[in-house]
């Protein structure tokens, strides 16, 4: 299970009263830490969603 990796947030921008916070959610894996895998995904509104994969390779 360490090498599980759950998470979860929530953004805004202090600068501006108008702003829509976005929430954020991912899971990541590094199997024997030789490499990781990181999916996450934002939301903001409907207008506004977002989706990425971030891979790392050691040695």
């Amino acid at each position: 299970m360490r090498q599980l990796k759950l998470r979860a947030g929530y953004k805004t921008n202090l600068a501006y009263d108008d702003s829509d916070g976005v929430i954020t959610a991912g899971v990541g894996i590094s199997p024997l830490n030789l490499f990781q895998l990181d999916i996450g995904a934002s939301y903001k509104n409907e207008n506004s969603m977002g989706a990425y994969i971030n891979f790392l390779g050691s040695y």
